[in-house]
């Protein structure tokens, strides 16, 4: 078996066992999207916190770098469907 034909396997096999994938871009449209920003936020400004009583200072740097790479992915994709809709709008 080729590394494709494994991949089209294992990718038929997801599709059967989760036939609807999760769209994060609903997530945002809510009437509390506002609210659950800020609560997220507010989460990750915990996060960071506990992970400054972290003895491991290895640790303690992976951990923030984490944190700091799932904000960002959070900014992006707000600033993405920005673009687009200013884009895309008549």
């Amino acid at each position: 078996m080729t590394k494709w034909q494994a991949l089209q396997v294992s990718n038929e096999a997801l599709k059967k066992t989760c036939p609807i994938p999760f769209d994060e871009g609903r997530l945002w449209k809510g009437a509390n999207a506002v609210e659950l920003k800020r609560d997220l936020q507010k989460h990750f400004q915990n996060i960071t916190l506990v992970m400054d009583c972290v003895g491991c200072e290895k640790c303690k740097l992976w951990g923030k770098l984490q944190i700091l790479g799932e904000q960002a992915e959070a900014q992006c994709h707000d600033y993405a469907r920005a673009f687009l809709s200013a884009v895309l709008s008549p």
